[in-house]
């Protein structure tokens, strides 16, 4: 299975960011219990978001369903019937470097499907220095 920084290798229903978090779990990217807690409600909540706006994809229907049917997790989730977007996350990632703690921001346009995802560090903190060296290292092994 290609490692996550791999974006190009992955296809079909395995590039599905909710499809990997809910049957493959968070491999590479781990949270303190509060933001794991969040970020899986609002990975089900935006999914809920996105087929009340598109009733008729298909696609979008079949996922949802395959997910309620794969993970007690994922289905647990969609009975809560939350509807909700993504904020703010704190990950830490497993890197060639070492962990690096990261705060994840999801910016929204509203009434479009437009999400910016921005990670930020603490300005010369032991984890700015990781993601300066992961920079120039690339995913390498160190």
């Amino acid at each position: 299975m290609p490692r996550r920084g791999d974006v190009d290798r992955w296809q079909g229903r395995s590039a599905n960011l909710v499809w990997q978090f809910f049957t493959d779990g968070h491999a590479g990217v781990e949270f303190d219990d509060e933001h794991a807690e969040a970020f899986a409600s609002d990975l089900a909540a935006d999914l809920r978001t996105a087929l009340g706006r598109y009733p008729d994809d298909r696609r979008l229907a079949e996922l949802v369903r395959d997910l309620r049917a794969t993970s007690p997790e994922f289905e647990r989730r969609w009975g809560e019937a939350r509807i909700a977007e993504h904020r703010t996350s704190r990950k830490t990632l497993q890197t060639p470097v070492g962990p690096i703690e990261v705060d994840c921001d999801t910016l929204s346009v509203p009434g479009s499907d437009l999400r910016i995802v921005v990670y930020t560090v603490v300005p010369g903190s032991d984890d700015a220095s990781r993601l300066d060296l992961l920079r120039v290292t690339g995913l390498q092994r160190v």
